[in-house]
């Protein structure tokens, strides 16, 4: 028995510095530019930093993913057979990528949700949205918006009467007005 508990220890410490070893050895960054284009060498590289930060189907056209809310900008992937319906796409939810999109195609249920309001994250002329989330993103008037969300709407922390709240707000003729409000509780927690 004791023998048994020395070797779970032995597991338990070795395993711990075995773990922190593999998390030192995160992918850095590529050494290429954010703003330029990718070529395909400079895609896998990009490809491979991004891993576990992105979708896997995401196609990476720039060096300029920042965070969960900055993804980087791709090219809009339309390849199809995604593991719930084969006719689908493999890649529907873009939310906070750039996307890069061919003039002229039509893209049907695709989140494209960003963080801050009137983002210009979808480059593309004459495109067609169809049921899509557009939550946020700066609409090109060339593009013809089908049954889609088209949104901007923002959080903002107010603090009133020693409490604080986040304000969820909706931009309606140019000027945001809020629709809802809750308590902060904690940093973590809140009232709603």
């Amino acid at each position: 028995m004791k023998k048994a508990f020395l070797f779970l220890l032995f597991l338990a410490v070795c395993g711990n510095a075995f773990g922190q070893e593999a998390i030192q050895k995160e992918i850095l960054r590529p050494e290429i530019s954010a703003t330029k284009l990718l070529t395909e060498a400079e895609q896998v590289q990009v490809k491979e930093y991004i891993k576990g930060k992105t979708h896997i189907e995401a196609i990476p056209a720039k060096n300029d993913y920042v965070d969960e809310f900055n993804r980087g900008t791709v090219y809009f992937n339309a390849d199809t057979g995604n593991k719930f319906n084969a006719a689908s796409l493999k890649m529907r939810n873009y939310s906070f990528h750039k996307v890069i999109i061919p003039d002229g195609t039509t893209i049907e249920g695709v989140n494209f949700t960003q963080k801050e309001p009137h983002t210009v994250a979808i480059t593309g002329k004459n495109l067609t949205f169809i049921k899509c989330n557009l939550k946020n993103v700066e609409i090109d008037p060339s593009w013809t918006v089908i049954d889609s969300l088209t949104i901007h709407a923002k959080e903002v922390e107010i603090l009133d009467k020693d409490k604080t709240y986040i304000s969820h707000q909706v931009e309606k003729d140019g000027k945001f007005e809020e629709v809802s409000r809750e308590e902060i509780i904690s940093d973590d927690i809140s009232a709603r």
